[in-house]
């Protein structure tokens, strides 16, 4: 077991709509005069309905041309998975996907990439002739599918998140890290209190807005929110009496852990290895 105390945890928020210096063109979206579309913005479509996942026609590997599928990954190079977009120099996890149309999706996401953490919406649009529109942050850009790619994983081992459990005499922690090691997501027991403490650095805190809800599934539980943020780790952090009933439940949930404070959600995140949990719930007696 990894003994890395919560309270020492690297604060860090997530910055909204950050491009990369490096590249003052989106990643993954073309501007005028570099093969944008001139077609309607998809964000105009009809009223979304929620889904759980990235549809199946719009998942695999797509690229500027066919030449370019053949070739060497290019800069327009597109893996689409379940949950997550994969560009040439960014990584995006899915929060939310929503149907706008037939052949039409928006996804809230949470992007990495270069050493920057963003956030932005953008919308997936199969045309009929089969090409990709990627639409968002100020551009247009068409993609084709490359043939024979569409099993190509979204994600490797190395660029999926990090759950990891924790121990001092300060309490137990459970905490899950982007690639790059930036914190998604903490619980801390601390010692003795019967509590449960939850942070997600990438939340921003409301005033008038007091419930932190933790789920999986259909078994959630709530906690008192901090309104005025939390200055020690970023973010906002919540707090309430231990789980004893439904954490144990969530932790294993299939459908992924989740967080949601007022219009904001963090998640859903593949739960934790069964014994990094554990763990966890090991140094997290109830009261």
């Amino acid at each position: 077991m990894i003994r890395v105390p919560f309270l020492r945890l690297t604060p860090l928020t997530f910055v909204l709509a950050v491009a990369a210096c490096s590249d003052p063109t989106p990643d993954g979206a073309a501007s005028p005069g570099n093969g944008a579309s001139a077609e309607p913005s998809a964000m105009n479509a009809a009223a979304p309905t929620s889904l759980t996942a990235i549809p199946e026609p719009f998942r695999g590997r797509w690229d500027a041309s066919a030449a370019a599928c053949a070739g060497k990954a290019s800069e327009m190079r597109l893996v689409v998975g379940p949950d997550s977009l994969r560009f040439h120099e960014s990584l995006g996890r899915v929060e939310a996907v929503r149907a706008a149309g037939a052949d039409t999706i928006a996804l809230d996401l949470a992007f990495e990439g270069e050493g920057e953490q963003w956030r932005e919406t953008r919308a997936l649009r199969l045309l009929p002739d089969g090409r990709l529109v990627v639409d968002g942050r100020g551009g247009t850009a068409n993609r084709v599918r490359c043939e024979g790619a569409a099993d190509e994983p979204a994600l490797t081992a190395a660029q999926a998140p990090r759950w990891q459990s924790s121990a001092s005499g300060e309490g137990a922690g459970l905490s899950l890290a982007a690639a790059g090691g930036a914190p998604l997501l903490a619980l801390f027991c601390p010692a003795g209190s019967g509590e449960i403490v939850v942070n997600v650095p990438a939340f921003r805190p409301v005033a008038s807005e007091e419930r932190m809800s933790v789920g999986s599934g259909g078994t959630v539980f709530a906690l008192v929110a901090d309104t005025a943020g939390d200055k020690e780790r970023g973010g906002v952090t919540g707090r309430g009496a231990f789980p004893a009933a439904n954490l144990a439940t969530i932790l294993a949930g299939a459908g992924g852990i989740a967080v949601n404070y007022g219009a904001q959600n963090s998640g859903p995140y593949a739960p934790p290895p069964a014994a990094v949990a554990r763990d966890f719930l090991a140094g997290c007696p109830a009261p």
